[in-house]
């Protein structure tokens, strides 16, 4: 029997492109299955909708993608085509179904996942194209199904948490039992993924089971609340595995709540200690479930990341959604987190029924202030009605078609046919509709929603800048939508130049000239290739930068959340290193001079014996080559300059520790 597992399409961002998906974001149920396939003799094909779209012809509307796949699917010839499903992407499952099945009238569909699971009477009763739904974990009960076939239909009653047509009406058999047992699962089927050598990070499932009960989440009733862990063992074990096959040492591990337990969460950070195999890795967690002990443990393990689901920063709402977090303390954990060196996440949604202009406010303030830490990331979604959830189930009467605004809408792919299927089906497709919320313009909401997502990835200081010293970031946007300069057609140049000329203060004014050097074309600054004989020269993806103000000071008032006294006029240089990512440097006047003299035609001998240098007594009784060899490494070693081989090897005999450890470079990126 040939098997044909097909992922849902997933990662459509809030620009409504689908970024590059690698091993990080691999779709775990999917290739979990392919593995038990594989161990049973079974013919297992995977296909990844995220990797197909990423990569499809560029210059090909995004209307032909499904008719591109539908080709494809129907070109395996596959007997069983197993589809995982997800809310925003439920009716392109749907339509690639129905390709298929028009194509192939003998192969046999299966849904599975979250979406199916939960419309799943109603999909069967308005999709023909539809065979079998498996609801809830189908690690165990897809292979029954298979087994069922292969026999007789009157099998297919004694099917746990199969919904199929007995005749042509729907019907539910019994749930499935939970995998109780996750160490007895089999690795994911990661050869089956694409471009494995590339790799940086591989998600690895942890666990499964929310306990908790938020109002708008949907994925504690697909695991039925019951809180599971794989034991660290099975999870070292595997981490080893990966790394000996790929020499992966980054690991997402998925649970959604891996921190309920925190003893079970101390005894894996333990282990992962005493594995020495110092592996990084990233998790999901509660606020309200870690504490600073926790997280320094967390960290000596090789957490380097963390995603919170803060949700709301109004301590009313969190009552009303039930989420129930200390909005100040869970600004303390993210912030404690950070000061562990461990990168995060705070999410936040927006878009809730009882959601005041109070409530919206609060949210932001909570992501601004969360944004002042470099290595936390902010999310602000839109809400949208996940079938069945409390809020779906108890504003079914009233939901509203949104063909747009939604984060969860793969709108753009669909045609006119899809949209009917949206309209006469709310109850199937309700993360294509909003609540109604009384009190706030849901337009506005998702306007700033996709502002904030981009400004955060282009502009992150100057939006924090303005919302500390000139105004709520929420009003100036508003103000800003309103303006000439929005009509721009470069919306980062148009919000720079609108709040320059409306806001006039140092720490604006200073933000936006540090924002056009970041603007200007690399190669800015390059230079000659350096000669035979050895000499240091600017890297090709840096650039230095002269500011009429201390960067370092800016900043500095940034995270106090000090800006509207920032007044500062000393000049400093940075470098911008643009090899794929961004970083800043704050330079040394030192390390500035130096710099300007390494065009790419002076040696180490030049340098240090044809200029005249004063060290200002910072390195007494130590030879000028020395001090200017030590700079030159350091700089070397930050990416900013190049060097010949035989420069380099000089450098490294004639450095004393004394002063190799001298801190020449301040990092602020």
């Amino acid at each position: 029997m040939k098997i044909c597992l097909v992922s849902a399409l997933t990662r459509l961002n809030a620009a409504n492109a689908c970024t590059v998906p690698d091993l990080e974001d691999a779709p775990l149920g999917p290739l979990t299955l392919a593995a038990i396939f594989q161990a049973q003799g079974a013919d297992v094909v995977f296909v990844d909708l995220d990797w197909e779209y990423a990569h499809r012809n560029g210059d090909s509307p995004a209307t032909s993608f499904l008719a591109d796949m539908a080709r494809r699917l129907v070109s395996l010839g596959a007997d069983v085509y197993g589809f995982s499903t997800v809310c925003g992407s439920y009716p392109v499952t749907l339509r690639l179904a129905r390709e298929l099945k028009t194509a192939r009238p003998d192969c046999t569909t299966v849904l599975g996942g979250p979406q199916a699971s939960v419309v799943d009477l109603a999909t069967l009763a308005n999709f023909q194209q539809i065979d079998y739904i498996l609801r809830g974990e189908a690690d165990q009960s897809f292979a029954m199904l298979l087994d069922a076939l292969g026999r007789s239909r009157g099998s297919l009653h004694f099917v746990p948490g199969l919904s199929w047509r007995n005749g042509r009406l729907p019907q539910r058999n019994a749930d499935a039992p939970l995998v109780e047992d996750l160490d007895a699962l089999p690795l994911p089927a990661y050869s089956l993924y694409r471009d494995l050598e590339s790799a940086s990070c591989v998600s690895l499932e942890l666990g499964r089971g929310c306990p908790f009960a938020c109002s708008f989440c949907s994925t504690n009733d697909f695991f039925r609340r019951r809180f599971r862990l794989k034991s660290p063992e099975r999870v070292i074990g595997q981490m080893k595995e990966l790394h000996a096959r790929y020499g992966v040492r980054r690991f997402s591990l998925v649970h959604d709540m891996f921190t309920v337990d925190r003893r079970r969460v101390a005894a894996f950070c333990e282990a992962m200690i005493a594995s020495g195999s110092g592996f990084r890795w990233s998790c999901s967690a509660r606020t309200d479930c870690v504490d600073e002990e926790l997280l320094a443990l967390m960290a000596d393990a090789g957490c380097n990341g963390i995603f919170y689901g803060i949700e709301t920063g109004s301590a009313r709402l969190q009552k009303i959604i039930r989420k129930s977090l200390d909005v100040k303390e869970a600004l303390q954990i993210v912030t404690q987190t950070s000061k562990r060196g461990i990168s995060s996440t705070a999410s936040a949604i927006t878009g809730f029924p009882d959601e005041s202009p109070q409530d919206f406010r609060e949210t932001v303030d909570f992501l601004l202030e969360a944004a002042r830490l470099d290595d936390v990331e902010v999310q602000l979604h839109l809400l949208a009605p996940l079938a069945g959830t409390p809020i779906a189930r108890e504003y079914a009467g009233r939901l509203m078609l949104d063909r747009t605004q939604s984060d969860f809408s793969t709108g753009k792919l669909l045609s006119g046919e899809e949209w009917d299927w949206i309209e006469r089906c709310p109850e199937i497709f309700s993360s294509f509709y909003h609540v109604p919320v009384a009190s706030l313009n849901r337009s506005f909401l998702a306007d700033f929603s996709r502002f904030l997502w981009f400004g955060m990835r282009a502009f992150r200081w100057l939006l924090i800048a303005v919302h500390q010293t000139m105004g709520r970031i929420e009003d100036v946007f508003a103000a800003y939508q309103q303006s000439p300069e929005h009509l721009s057609d470069d919306s980062l140049t148009g919000f720079r130049d609108f709040v320059r000329a409306r806001f006039p203060h140092p720490a604006i004014e200073a933000i936006c000239y540090l924002q056009c050097a970041l603007e200007r074309p690399s190669g800015s600054h390059s230079t000659l290739p350096g000669p035979a004989c050895a000499a240091p020269k600017l890297s090709d993806h840096v650039r230095i930068v002269s500011l009429p103000f201390d960067l370092g000071e800016w900043l500095a008032c940034l995270s106090r959340g000090a800006l509207h006294d920032f007044c500062d006029r000393t000049p400093s240089t940075i470098a911008l290193l643009e090899n794929r990512k961004q970083r800043v440097l704050k330079l040394h006047p030192l390390q500035a001079r130096i710099l300007a003299l390494c065009d790419g035609t002076r040696t180490l001998d030049k340098l240090s014996g044809g200029v005249e240098w004063d060290f200002g007594g910072e390195w007494p009784g130590v030879p000028c080559e020395i001090v200017v060899s030590v700079i030159l490494e350091a700089l070397a070693q930050d990416g900013i300059i190049v060097w010949r081989l035989a420069t380099s090897e000089r450098i490294s005999r004639q450095t004393p520790a004394a002063v190799s450890s001298h801190p020449a470079v301040g990092a602020i990126a």
